[in-house]
């Protein structure tokens, strides 16, 4: 077992692994540590951590500045095997794990755990001043991640589907709609859920906000699919299910895609063609916002579900220290 883990969702810290009280450490030294946790078992060459942390000191000030900060952590940590390799540096396992590392090697074989592990945006309000090199690859990380676990959450929701655990489908296909609220799978895989429960009009009143997040915040409207389930639960129809199976959006990959998609550890930019339905997706990276939209949709599930249900209704579910 590691000696600490590094917690890098919803923040960034590290704790000792049997007390779990905080490690008390400089920004810089964890910055590194987080580059180093998301390289996971390749590692990153020396060159490739010095560009990211200090991109405006020449080479050898820059290796100089990664040395000093990998003997303060050694020292500050007691583990004089923080790291393994030369060439290529990667942090220690039995030394140092971290929430990161585990969630991409539970994608496939643990979905469960994986979302579990991620509990807000990768180093959420964590920054590094004169480092901007960092920031665009915190960015790139964050909004990748962000896609895993919506993938996750996409493959369990499917799951409990199809095995017809109504209350597991519904509490999985609310999550998804927290983490990604403009998203139309989760939409419609959530309308659907609640239809099956028999709540159809929280299934509408779901619908309801969805528009009205797309509308106030994004200057945008529902899909056609989204649009067409919420009229089949309108006209009281029973084969909602199999419309949306049509109507889902092909645009959106398909969770066992998306887990197979390959990962950078420096990243790099991406270019998606836009189209107006799917105008949401670019605020995916944009932390303020999604927290505002996630806490709305949260509320709103929540007061949906305390709600009694019409019985005449036959269908009505990173502190970081300075």
């Amino acid at each position: 077992m590691a000696r600490f883990r590094l917690r890098t969702f919803g923040g960034l810290t590290l704790e000792s692994a049997d007390t779990k009280t905080l490690v008390p450490l400089g920004r810089g030294p964890l910055g590194l540590l987080a580059v180093l946790a998301t390289a996971g078992a390749r590692g990153l060459s020396r060159e490739k951590v010095t560009a990211l942390l200090w991109p405006e000191r020449d080479t050898e000030r820059s290796r100089n500045s990664l040395s000093q900060v990998l003997s303060g952590l050694r020292r500050d940590l007691a583990a004089e095997d923080l790291v393994m390799g030369t060439a290529e540096v990667r942090l220690n396992p039995n030394v140092v794990a971290s929430d990161v590392a585990e969630f991409e090697l539970s994608l496939e074989g643990n979905p469960e755990r994986a979302a579990a592990l991620y509990v807000g945006p990768f180093l959420d309000g964590f920054f590094l001043t004169d480092a901007p090199e960092f920031e665009r690859w915190v960015e790139d990380r964050r909004s990748h991640l962000h896609v895993q676990q919506r993938s996750v959450l996409q493959h369990l929701a499917d799951h409990a589907t199809r095995r017809q655990d109504a209350a597991a489908a519904v509490s999985w296909w609310q999550r998804l709609a927290v983490h990604d609220p403009a998203g139309a799978r989760g939409a419609i895989g959530l309308m659907e859920a609640l239809a099956a429960s028999g709540d159809r009009a929280a299934a509408l009143e779901h619908f309801r906000e969805y528009r009205r997040i797309l509308q106030h915040e994004l200057a945008a409207e529902p899909e056609a699919g989204v649009v067409a389930v919420a009229e089949r639960l309108r006209r009281g129809e029973s084969d909602v299910a199999a419309l949306a199976t049509v109507s889902r959006p092909s645009s959106v990959a398909t969770a066992q895609e998306s887990l197979r998609a390959p990962t950078s550890p420096i990243g790099h930019n991406s270019v998606t063609r836009e189209t107006p339905a799917l105008r949401a997706n670019a605020f995916q990276t944009s932390v303020p916002l999604m927290v505002v939209l996630a806490l709305t949709l949260a509320a709103t599930a929540g007061i949906l579900l305390m709600k009694p249900r019409d019985a005449g209704d036959s269908m009505a579910g990173a502190n970081a220290s300075a």
